[in-house]
């Protein structure tokens, strides 16, 4: 999905724009991972922080 995609590649702007505008936030995306999994995996801590700010499950 584009979320877990921004997500991936540490797009923080991105991410928030895309919650904002209804993007499923808990969604498999690319690989098999959630944007939650995606910014796990490359150390995106600001990413993450925005997904779990924005009501993304971190399980």
């Amino acid at each position: 999905t584009p979320l877990t995609l921004a997500a991936l590649k540490g797009h923080n702007e991105c991410v928030r724009i895309l919650l904002e505008e209804g993007e499923d936030a808990d969604e498999y995306g690319y690989f098999g991972m959630t944007p939650v999994m995606s910014a796990c995996f490359e150390g995106h801590v600001d990413v993450l922080d925005t997904l779990l700010d924005m009501g993304a499950d971190p399980d």
